[in-house]
């Protein structure tokens, strides 16, 4: 009778084994297949939340990182086509197209993986958000947000990145 119960328990412990491997299994198996499709999604929406790069192809790309408080916004990396207009304002407020206001400042540039720097009429504060948009230039190089338009991304909206300015950065070792 003994014996009996250690073979059921040993059966009952394989069982409960196997369904916990299989959860486990096909739990990992969805979570990838979630980061996959988020991965995908990333490539094909312009960048928000907190992401500092974004690549609309390989003509076109931008990257801005966290930034120290101030007047000046370093631009880690820009690439334009045919050159263009990096402009900050404050989070997710693009340049009305009647008018220059919400518009922190901006910069021309015109090749491939440049950096630079976008000065700023107002400075940023520390623990604030901000956008940088991409903007064509109309061959004047003067901009103007009714006569330049912005970059868009496949799905219509507007190409851009956030970024914020804190103190608290990760220091850079070279």
């Amino acid at each position: 009778m003994n014996e009996d119960n250690s073979v059921r328990y040993w059966q009952i412990f394989s069982g409960v084994l196997v369904i916990a491997m299989g959860v486990f299994f096909f739990s990992f198996r969805s979570f990838h297949t979630e980061m996959d499709q988020l991965m995908q999604a990333n490539e094909n929406t312009a960048a928000v939340g907190g992401l500092d790069s974004f690549r609309l192809s390989q003509d076109t790309e931008l990257t801005v990182h966290d930034q120290f408080p101030g007047t000046i916004v370093s631009i880690a990396s820009v690439t334009l086509p045919d050159g263009g207009w990096v402009v900050i304002t404050r989070e997710n407020e693009e340049p009305l197209s009647d008018s220059t206001s919400g518009l922190m400042g901006r910069s021309y540039f015109s090749g491939r993986g440049q950096t630079g720097s976008v000065d700023l009429l107002t400075p940023t504060v520390e623990g604030s958000h901000y956008t940088a948009w991409l903007y064509q230039d109309n061959g004047d190089k003067v901009f103007s947000p009714v006569d330049d338009t912005s970059f868009l991304t496949p799905s219509g909206g507007s190409y851009h990145v956030s970024f914020v300015a804190t103190r608290d950065l990760p220091e850079e070792k070279g």
